[in-house]
């Protein structure tokens, strides 16, 4: 089973005094694990409470981008993907699409996390999700 309790994810996590960093997946899935008591890794950030429209580890990820304040980046992208550029949740295709870029919409970027980066689809400072980043080219 991939049901962890608390204190053997935080040891499969190497969470000791000595670690200096925590990815942002890591951070949520501990805050799964102390909210209620284990996490399930098949079930991404769908666990913990849920409200009728999102999950707890689903509003822990939100708010953990939001906390990290990424800035506006006034610098435009276009989508150069001819069937369009789907928008997840979270960086990676383990996570749900949200939305798909038509091609040539123009968006802005925040931080980038490996292949994927933030998308800011309305360019007002928000992140609305993840893009693959080799499909946006600077305009």
């Amino acid at each position: 089973s991939s049901h962890v309790n608390t204190f053997l994810f935080l040891h499969q996590l190497k969470v000791t005094p000595d670690k200096t960093s925590l990815t942002d997946k890591e951070m949520v899935y501990i805050a799964i694990a102390y909210n209620k008591g284990s996490v399930n890794l098949g079930r991404d950030f769908k666990q913990g409470y849920f409200d009728g429209e999102k999950y707890y580890g689903e509003y822990i990820w939100e708010y953990l981008q939001l906390a990290k304040g990424s800035p506006s980046n006034t610098q435009q992208y276009r989508v150069n993907a001819r069937s369009g550029l789907r928008v997840r949740s979270g960086p990676g295709t383990n996570f749900d699409v949200i939305n798909l870029l038509p091609f040539g919409s123009r968006v802005s970027v925040g931080q980038r996390q490996g292949d994927w980066i933030e998308v800011d689809q309305q360019s007002d400072g928000v992140i609305d999700g993840f893009a693959f980043a080799s499909y946006l080219v600077p305009i």
